[in-house]
Order: structure tokens, then C-alpha cells, then sequence
């Protein structure tokens, strides 16, 4: 878990879009988004995770909730029912859910780390450009794995 927080801004670009170059059909599509959301889930998991035990250490309240661990944790496996499904219901349900949860994970990192960084409960206005650096993915990895090296 540590070792996705410990790497270089550079190294985990690659991680994450490297594999892309080497699509060739559906199937090699639907297997590397399933890799690229586990290492994303991972990663956000880790930051959220330590960097709740860093704030703790602070004196900061610990906020990591069993909400944020489940979504983390369903994640691919939405994305995965929604690739395989083919009632609409059941499509629709999970796509919602999906990016209910992606926003709930952006959210909640996004306010660990500039809790972190700025030594006070963050607000929602004063995490935004975090959590568009997360939702702008490959721009914002440059930005934000540095920040999570500091506090790691």
C-alpha cells in the first residue's frame, strides 16, 4: 500500500497510462480499465488511509469512514457490472452509484490532503483544486503524488 505512495509523480503516470498504448480490442480495453481502476482504488485508498493516521498524529480528528473503504472497494467492481450487465436497470443503477462513489472517494481524499498540508480542518472551498486535479487525472497526477510524497 505504501509503495503507491512512496513512488514519483512521473512513475505512477506510466503505472496508470502506459498500458493504455497496448489496446487492441474490447477485451484488452475491458482488462486494462479493470487494472487502471484497481491501482486508482488502491491509491486513493492508501492516501485516504495514512493520510487520516497523519492527520490523527496532528490532532485532527480521524475521519476515515467504512463509506469511503466500501466505495474504494466497489469501485472496479461497479465498473466491471456495468461492462457485463445487459439489463438497463441494472446498468443505470451501477453507473450512478459509480460516480456517486468516485466523487464521495475524490471528496474525501482531496480534504485529507490539504488538511495535511495546510495544518487545519479543510473546507470544501479550500479543497477544490485538489479534487479537480483528481477528476483532470493525468494533468492532476503531476500536481498531487508530490504533495502525497511530503506527507508520506
Amino acid at each position: 500500500m505504501k509503495i503507491l505512495l512512496k513512488i514519483k509523480h512521473w512513475q505512477l503516470f506510466l503505472i496508470l497510462f502506459l498500458p493504455c498504448y497496448f489496446v487492441n480490442s474490447k477485451i484488452t480495453m475491458d482488462l486494462i480499465t479493470i487494472f487502471l481502476l484497481i491501482v486508482f482504488s488502491l491509491w486513493v485508498y492508501s492516501i485516504g488511509v495514512l493520510g487520516q493516521l497523519k492527520n490523527k498524529e496532528l490532532g485532527f480528528e480521524k475521519k476515515v469512514s467504512t463509506y469511503f473503504k466500501i466505495n474504494c472497494f466497489l469501485l472496479p467492481l461497479t465498473w466491471l457490472i456495468v461492462q457485463l450487465s445487459q439489463f438497463k436497470i441494472t446498468i443505470f443503477i451501477s453507473s450512478i452509484y459509480f460516480w456517486v462513489a468516485l466523487f464521495y472517494i475524490i471528496y474525501f481524499v482531496s480534504i485529507t490532503i490539504v488538511t495535511y498540508s495546510n495544518k487545519k480542518n479543510a473546507k470544501f472551498k479550500e479543497s477544490i483544486l485538489t479534487m479537480i486535479g483528481f477528476l483532470i487525472f493525468p494533468v492532476g497526477v503531476w500536481f498531487i503524488q508530490p504533495k502525497v510524497n511530503r506527507i508520506i
